[in-house]
C-alpha cells in the first residue's frame, strides 16, 4: 500500500489518516514505519532538491569609520 501511485510521496501519518477517512485499518503508523525501514526506505520519501553551494558572505569597509562607544566622554573629575 505504502508504493503505491496514491501513496508514494506520502509519509506513514499521512497514508493512514487517509485510509482511515475510507473506513480502512491496515495497519499502526508504527508499522508502516517499521516496513518502510526494513525495505531501507526510512528516509525522507518526498524528492529532494540536491544542497546548493553558496559564496560565504564577507564584510569590507567602503571607508574609515570612528570608533562608536554608548559611553560619553565625561568632564574631567573636580
Amino acid at each position: 500500500m505504502l508504493h503505491s501511485d496514491e501513496f508514494v510521496d506520502q509519509p506513514p501519518p499521512e497514508v493512514y489518516a487517509t485510509l482511515l477517512s475510507r473506513g480502512v485499518y491496515l495497519a499502526s503508523i508504527r508499522t508502516m514505519y517499521r516496513l518502510l525501514a526494513a525495505s531501507g526506505e526510512s528516509g525522507e520519501r518526498r524528492a529532494q532538491r540536491a544542497p546548493m553551494k553558496h559564496a560565504k558572505p564577507t564584510l569590507t569597509a567602503t571607508a574609515s569609520s570612528p570608533a562608536r562607544s554608548r559611553c560619553t566622554p565625561t568632564a574631567a573629575p573636580r
